[in-house]
């Protein structure tokens, strides 16, 4: 809990002649705007300040994967204690440890992140995104695409057991004995337990023929249920899914909008974008495609 004395202090901040020209300028959407000699601090307060004013879509560009993490984690409390807001409202969207190309698998954890982010930004879940130069300068999907690989359920809903079991696996979770880290399922009879990314505890889920019973948050540790729940979302742990498409048997609608035309800067309309250091950013994307150009 961030306390108020934090806010109301923070709070001037935003009324400053030079700033508040910025904002103005953004909110006209004028195409540039420049501010120059701020700490790195300052740079995340300046961020949060124009994401909470302007309340539209951002993506702020850094150079470097532990440069976003820094900046990410500095911004998410300035927008908690100006906003009000939870500071999951900004996320990272990690680079690839490896290149498309490369024969060798991504690390798993950063699959889940990148999934996990570019679904709660589509979604507008997560308002602003800070990702370094080899993040945003790879080719993605459009919105729509991400937002359709997460699946809430509902007590009451109707559900096949094999259509959920199928959407799980091809999201990126994985079958287990017992339920004890997220990413994490298991069947037995009618009774599914599942371990929804981000989640805090797992969820028992029951049903009835193809109709959700009850639905339980429990503790992994004994396994005993916690508290009843009305619905749980299920965040995909793949920015893309097994099958190579989205929920659903039908392929042509969604194989036509997810196709690999979109960035990061254009997922959303009116995106705000902040860069991070400018000669830096040009210096990591010189570098990315640099590598890029001198793959096999």
């Amino acid at each position: 809990m961030i306390l108020s004395s934090v806010s109301e202090t923070l709070a001037p901040v935003s009324r400053h002649p030079a700033l508040e020209s910025v904002v103005d300028s953004l909110r006209q959407k004028i195409a540039c705007e420049r501010l120059a000699g701020l700490t790195d601090t300052a740079k995340a307060l300046l961020g949060a300040i124009v994401a909470t004013e302007l309340r539209r879509p951002m993506v702020i560009l850094v150079a470097s994967g532990r440069g976003a993490e820094v900046f990410a984690a500095s911004m998410q409390f300035f927008y908690s204690a100006l906003a009000g807001q939870e500071a999951t409202e900004v996320a990272v969207l990690p680079a690839m440890d490896v290149l498309p190309w490369q024969e060798a698998a991504p690390h798993a954890e950063i699959l889940e992140n990148r999934a996990v982010s570019l679904w709660r930004y589509a979604t507008g879940q997560a308002r602003v995104v800070v990702a370094p130069v080899a993040a945003a300068r790879m080719r993605l999907r459009d919105a729509a695409y991400y937002a359709e690989q997460a699946r809430t359920l509902g007590r009451d809903e109707q559900v096949s057991l094999d259509d959920l079991v199928a959407h799980l696996r091809r999201v990126g979770y994985e079958s287990h004995d017992m339920v004890e880290m997220p990413g994490q399922f298991t069947v037995r009879g009618g009774i599914v337990d599942i371990f929804p990314a981000e989640a805090e505890r797992p969820v028992r889920l029951e049903l009835f023929g193809d109709s959700v019973e009850s639905l339980r948050e429990f503790d992994p540790n004994t396994q005993r249920s916690v508290r009843p729940i009305e619905t749980v979302t299920l965040p995909p742990l793949l920015e893309q899914p097994a099958n190579g498409f989205g929920r659903g048997s039908g392929t042509s609608a969604t194989a036509q909008r997810s196709s690999r035309t979109h960035s990061l800067f254009d997922l959303h309309e009116d995106t705000v974008i902040l860069l991070d250091e400018p000669a830096a950013i040009e210096e990591a994307s010189r570098s990315f495609f640099s590598e890029r150009d001198g793959r096999p």
